[in-house]
């Protein structure tokens, strides 16, 4: 595929391009379209993280509910935070293939108008976003651990107190009936 600069910066027309079909005169505006690529990656990275943040703040408020309504909110939060570290993850290796292969075309020194400077302060974001997605998994496996373990003890005094409700339903429909005979 012959690079045209207008292309959207998607994964997908990265995957398309050819390197080494390039010219020199395609080089240069390739080079640039793709670290305009990584650094879109990032900001799609630090758009999903603020919304992850949020997230998992309120699946923290969900897991100290002790009820059951609030342990299937609690369930139905661990999976959009999984999809959202997944996505995350998605966005971090894009970025990272991306830099990776506007790296070799520098190492192979082909002239891409790029500095060095900027492909190691890209290199040193993108590292650090794939330290995040690791970190974000690992918090999230903890937690899940935590609660699987809040819900095990809970159960049982869940279905007690569930228990008693329906016991103290029945007795208020036996004395209302009972005041209701003469």
């Amino acid at each position: 595929m012959v690079f045209d600069p207008t292309l959207p910066k998607t994964y997908g027309n990265f995957l398309r391009i050819k390197t080494r079909d390039l010219s020199a005169q395609e080089l240069r505006p390739y080079s640039l379209w793709l670290k305009e690529s990584v650094e879109e990656d990032i900001a799609r990275f630090e758009n999903v993280e603020d919304i992850l943040t949020e997230k998992w703040n309120l699946l923290i408020d969900y897991t100290s509910f002790i009820d059951k309504k609030g342990l299937k909110i609690t369930e139905g939060e661990f999976e959009v935070v999984k999809e959202l570290i997944q996505q995350l993850q998605i966005i971090a290796a894009e970025a990272a293939v991306k830099l990776s292969t506007l790296t070799g075309l520098q190492t192979g020194q082909r002239d891409t108008n790029i500095t060095p400077t900027v492909l190691e302060s890209l290199q040193t974001d993108v590292n650090l976003r794939e330290k995040l997605c690791g970190q974000y998994q690992e918090n999230r496996t903890g937690l899940r651990e935590e609660f699987m373990e809040y819900k095990k003890d809970r159960r049982e005094e869940l279905e007690q107190r569930e228990r008693e409700r329906e016991e103290f339903a029945l007795d208020d429909d036996t004395r209302s009936t009972k005041r209701l005979k003469p």
